[in-house]
C-alpha cells in the first residue's frame, strides 16, 4: 500500500486539499483523525490540464512545494522497479542512462 496519501494529509495545512492523481496503487491508508482534525479535502483525478502542470511547476520553482525525487544508477534499474512494485518507493524514482 502507498503512503503518499497519508504523508500528504499530514503535510497539508489546515483546510488544505490533497489531490490523488492517477492510479499508482490500488489501495492506500491514512489516519481519519488527521483528515478530520485538519478539515482536509481529499479529491481524486485521472490527470491534469497543461495549465495545471504549469502551475505545479511554478510552485516547485517558487519553493512552495518540494518534490521527493531519488536518482538511482542505471545499473540498479531492476532493483528500483522491484521497489516500486512492492510499494517501497517514496516520491519519484529516476535514472539516467549514461551513453
Amino acid at each position: 500500500m502507498g503512503s503518499t496519501t497519508s504523508d500528504a494529509i499530514d503535510a497539508v495545512r489546515r483546510h488544505g486539499r490533497v489531490v490523488m492523481v492517477g492510479l499508482g496503487t490500488r489501495t492506500t491508508t491514512f489516519s481519519n483523525g488527521s483528515l478530520i482534525r485538519k478539515s482536509v479535502q481529499l479529491r481524486g483525478s485521472y490527470g491534469a490540464s497543461k495549465e495545471e502542470y504549469r502551475q505545479v511547476l511554478g510552485f516547485i520553482a517558487d519553493g512552495r512545494i518540494e518534490p521527493v525525487v531519488e536518482e538511482i544508477p542505471f545499473a540498479d534499474l531492476n532493483q528500483g522497479l522491484d521497489r516500486l512494485r512492492h510499494g517501497k518507493g517514496r516520491g519519484r524514482l529516476v535514472t539516467r542512462p549514461r551513453g
